[in-house]
């Protein structure tokens, strides 16, 4: 999957090739099934802090939501749709 130039989301942050975002704090909503997680990420020659909205949207799928705004030269960011892999290992 990274081999891939995919990120994996994982309970500590994300992890990529060449790429990671270190969750620092999570707290959970009360009313909903979403947490606010403060973040602190980097990729070669950049380190950046994040925050970031999750929200279980149904058992198998997260939708993350970042302040970040996704490059336009890369199309990169941290937010998007995380869909559970049954049987495969975190990186």
């Amino acid at each position: 999957m990274i081999e891939a130039g995919n990120v994996a989301l994982t309970a500590s942050g994300l992890e990529g090739t060449e790429y990671n975002c270190e969750f620092l704090q999570v707290t959970k909503a009360k009313l909903s099934p979403a947490w606010l997680v403060q973040a602190i990420c980097q990729e070669p020659g950049y380190l950046f802090p994040d925050v970031l909205s999750i929200t279980q949207m149904n058992a198998t799928q997260i939708e993350l939501v970042s302040v970040k705004p996704a490059d336009p030269e890369s199309g990169g960011g941290n937010g998007g749709t995380y869909v559970l892999c049954e049987g495969v290992a975190a990186p």
